[in-house]
């Protein structure tokens, strides 16, 4: 009452949304937006003196200068990048992120913690230390790593509704076999009770590459992305390049002990029955001339969403230019569809484009696509020139 402090909040967890109370002062908010709790009148809006605090996972009150919200603490051996967040069902944070190795290794491992309401711990359960010592080189390593001494890209990490944390990562053999080629293998391993294991359960060992997707059908691979459905299974996705330039969606399906395509049948990983012929696009181009990414998320009635893009940088009349086109499809169980319920087709260049543009300057930083509770696809975007950009769908019948 006297703006250091407000009374006690009461916060109602509801399946439609959440309600917080302090005071007189209420916020609301329905899944999928933001929960505003505006602070009291008489509060001077400063976060040391707030009736709003932030904290730390062991209670503690955040203080930057501090570092006391500091849990990767990167030595001088490594540094974290590239990491990937999600919550469980009891507010357990799990993180996972990159190390790098800059003064003896070009390697990036992939590395997981999670707090278990007393200390951070790794992956197998085992206290969280940052840096150990290595007996057979004279470098630091961390017991969060889960990958193996390999080259990884983009982790990315969902929490299923039985609270097992899902990881998938791109796996390159070395640096140099990313930067010679652009080829990767994506990797996609899940927690069980007694570690890690593979889509078919088997226990992941990173030296033996089980848990590697294996995918040889093409010159060039954009990076991984997945979601899960309602039942817990993943699908992931992927943009190949082939050898006629064409760019082709790939998307499997992870079920009991097995990878399938959408439709149903056994993925062949080195065959093409992934790929989803419906959205084949023929650029000619190719990388690095041209840059490609794709988003997966699945809705309520598992229905399938696809976001995804490519870039083609080029120099038209001596001027460096980046031509972006963006699409959004559908998948209704039968037909990939547009927005606006139209059937995608290959041959009509009918791929759902959300929008092309072509700029001098201007690239691509940051896009998303989030579904909503009625299954309405939301989409956004950043442009380099500091542009934000929001667009959101209507019900497709």
């Amino acid at each position: 009452n006297n703006g250091l402090l407000s009374n006690i909040a009461s916060i109602t967890l509801t399946e439609g949304g959440v309600s917080v109370i302090a005071n007189d002062d209420r916020g609301e908010a329905d899944v999928g937006n933001p929960v505003i709790i505006d602070v009291l009148d008489n509060d001077t809006g400063d976060l040391n003196r707030s009736s709003v605090r932030i904290i730390t996972a062991n209670g503690e009150e955040f203080n930057y200068e501090s570092g006391n919200g500091n849990v990767s603490n990167s030595g001088d051996s490594f540094r974290a990048i590239s990491q990937s967040f999600a919550v469980d069902s009891k507010g357990n944070p799990y993180i996972i992120w990159l190390n790098i190795y800059d003064k003896t290794s070009k390697s990036r491992r992939v590395s997981y913690i999670t707090w278990n309401r007393k200390s951070w711990v790794n992956g197998y359960g085992e206290e969280y230390i940052p840096e150990l010592e290595d007996s057979l080189s004279t470098r630091t390593f961390s017991n969060a790593e889960i990958s193996g001494d390999f080259y990884a890209r983009n982790p990315m990490i969902l929490i299923d509704s039985e609270d097992n944390p899902c990881i998938i990562w791109n796996y390159y053999e070395s640096e140099s076999e990313h930067c010679r080629t652009n080829y990767s293998e994506g990797v996609y391993i899940k927690k069980a009770d007694d570690g890690w294991v593979t889509i078919n359960d088997e226990n992941w060992n990173p030296e033996l590459g089980n848990g590697r997707l294996n995918y040889k059908i093409c010159d060039f691979t954009s990076l991984n992305h997945f979601d899960l459905d309602a039942h817990n299974k993943p699908y992931l996705t992927w943009i190949n390049y082939s050898k006629s330039d064409a760019m082709f969606i790939a998307l499997i399906k992870g079920e009991k002990n097995i990878w399938k395509t959408i439709n149903g049948d056994k993925w062949d990983k080195t065959g093409s029955n992934c790929l989803l012929d419906v959205l084949r696009m023929q650029t000619n181009m190719k990388p690095p001339e041209i840059g490609v990414s794709s988003i997966i998320k699945i809705d309520t009635f598992n229905s399938i969403h696809l976001l995804w893009h490519y870039d083609i940088h080029k120099h038209i009349d001596g001027k460096y230019t980046r031509i972006t086109h963006m699409f959004y499809s559908k998948w209704d169980g039968e037909n990939w569809r547009t927005i606006d319920g139209q059937i995608c087709n290959a041959s009509s260049k009918n791929y759902g484009l959300v929008f092309a543009t072509s700029s001098e300057h201007e690239t691509l930083l940051e896009r998303d696509l989030f579904i909503d509770k009625d299954n309405i696809p939301h989409i956004f975007w950043i442009f380099s020139g500091g542009s934000l950009n929001y667009i959101k769908g209507v019900q497709v019948k």
